[in-house]
Parts: C-alpha cells; structure tokens; sequence
C-alpha cells in the first residue's frame, strides 16, 4: 500500500504524520497491528523516510464523525516501533496539522493519546501553546517543584577549580540544565561533567541573555519545548528570570537540505542532500510558569514536505 505522509519539524526536530482516515489508508485504520511494523520502516534515515517519530492520526469512533472536533485522538510511534509519548514537539506538529486541515473546532484542542490528553491553545496559524504538567525534582521524592524550592533541584559543582551550579529538572524526562557563567569553564567541560554525575539526563546549557531572555544549548536529539521549559525553571529557581520569558534553542544551521530523487524517467541527483532546503528556525519559545500546577510552552511548527511511501504488507 501507498502511505502519504506530511513531514514537519519544531526548530529541526522532524515528525511525520499519517492521517489514518484517509480512504487510501483504511488498512491502517483496520489492522492497528501494522504500526509498529510501518515505523520501522519509514523512520529508518538510511532506507526509509526518516524522522524522530511518526504520529497516526484517527481512529474507528473519529473516522465516523467527520468534521472539526474538541478531542484528536492519536498514537505515536518511535523507531524501534514502540509508542511514546513523551516530549511536547510532537504536539505541536499535530496542532499545526490539525489547524491546517480544519480539524478544530475552536481556538483549543485535546490532543488523546493512550497516555492521556494533552491540551493545546492556537496562538496564530503557526504558533500554539502546549499545556505541560509542573515540573519535578529529581531526588528520591520526585515532588513537584515550586519558586521557591531551588533547594531541592539544586546540584553545586567545581569544575577545573570554579563553583558551578546546575538544576535537576524533570517533565517526560530528566533535564540537568547548568548555568554557564564567563569566562569559565568551557561549555564542553560543563556538559562532559554533568553528563558524568547525571547519566540520565538530557544535559542543558544556560546562558541568560537579560531577564527576558535565556539562550540554551542541548543536544540535537533532544525535544525542544522540554528542553525550554526546563532552561525556564533553572533561570528562575536561579533568580535569573520572572515568571515568564523567552527560551532560544541554539542549534546546529539556519536550513536543512533534502533528498532531491529526481522526475520519473531522469537520473536522480548524486548527493543525497542536493534537494531544497528549507529554512529552520533558531527555536524562540515563550514559556510561562505563573501557575503551580502547570507551565506553558508556546512555539511554532512547521513543513518540510510532503510525500509517498510505499509500504509492502505480508
């Protein structure tokens, strides 16, 4: 079978995303089975399409009541075929779908996933704020934290002789964001040390640019709007931030080149990057921690592309 597919990406985190109500994908809508199997392949970025994750949107009970709606319900697939739901960009792509296709019936969207629902609010037709839970420290309690408990995600560090302060911060994963004060100690040796006494933890830079601002910088493979909502946290619980503020994810290039294959009947290109490229954004999220028992995350999503795949069934 064909499978048609839209690729978008948060500031270079890449998803696809298959609407299984689609006439033409009514075997996915029917054998939930093959998802698994269908991720695998298509995610591959050697043999496949590639991307961080696939979301399948539609169900039985949805294919039946079409039109815009409050609730999306939706499964999300990662390479090795298992279901995650962890991370906000996902949610973001969906919203940007949603809001494009007509799937919404008003200015917010339920977003229901096996693991529960999420809830997104349309900012404007490209950027939309994702509710997330309060965040937790990361001891033995895993508590929630509040303003006023640094002390509990707090780590002191010295590093090549100089004090050095990092937060633990958890949402769907652990964060160790640290501070980076001038001149020293390097950004490298921050992120090799932390990633020594905190293995599990994805590893943030910090580098406040004002109170409005905090720059960061996280591995490529992390998920953007986590990864802000947690250099937010430690800029507060740090003093050096309000309540709200802009997190700028400072990642690799302003574009991304894609495979060009080539028209029917033509010798496709050589390089396997010689395709469009299409610009991405630094990552400039707005986040908002006014409230206890949630923080906001706005951001914007955008297209890569659309396509085909096809995808051979047993």
């Amino acid at each position: 079978m064909t499978v048609a597919f839209y690729k978008l990406h948060v500031s270079g985190d890449d998803f696809l995303l298959v609407d299984r109500t689609k006439p033409a994908h009514e075997t996915l809508l029917a054998r939930p089975e093959l998802l698994g199997d269908l991720s695998r392949a298509i995610l591959d970025r050697r043999r496949g399409v590639g991307a961080s994750a696939i979301i399948f949107t539609g169900s039985p009970a949805i294919s039946k009541t079409p039109g815009p709606r409050d609730t999306l319900p939706v499964r999300i697939f990662r390479r090795d075929g298992s279901e995650d739901y962890k991370g906000g960009d996902q949610y973001l792509c969906i919203a940007r779908w949603a809001f494009d296709t007509g799937q919404l019936a008003g200015a917010r969207i339920s977003i229901s996933t096996p693991s529960g629902d999420r809830l997104i609010s349309v900012v404007d037709s490209r950027s939309f704020s994702l509710e997330m839970p309060p965040p937790r420290s990361l001891d033995n309690s895993e508590r929630e934290l509040e303003h006023g408990s640094a002390r509990d995600a707090r780590l002191d560090l010295v590093l090549d002789g100089v004090p050095a302060t990092a937060w633990l911060v958890g949402f769907g994963r652990p964060y160790a964001v640290a501070i980076r004060t001038e001149p020293e100690p390097k950004i490298r040796r921050i992120r090799a040390a932390l990633s020594v006494a905190v293995p599990d933890a994805c590893v943030v830079v910090l580098s406040p640019a004002g109170r409005d601002l905090v720059r960061f910088i996280a591995p490529e493979s992390a998920d953007r709007v986590e990864a802000s909502a947690a250099s937010l946290v430690a800029a507060i619980l740090s003093g050096r931030t309000d309540d709200e503020a802009a997190a700028e994810w400072r990642g690799r290039g302003p574009a991304a080149a894609f495979a060009d294959f080539g028209t029917p009947g033509t010798k496709p290109p050589v390089s396997i990057d010689s395709g469009p490229a299409v610009l991405i954004d630094r990552g400039r999220f707005y986040v908002d921690w006014k409230r206890r028992d949630r923080i906001l995350v706005t951001g914007n999503a955008e297209y890569a592309f659309e396509g085909n795949f096809d995808y051979f069934i047993d």
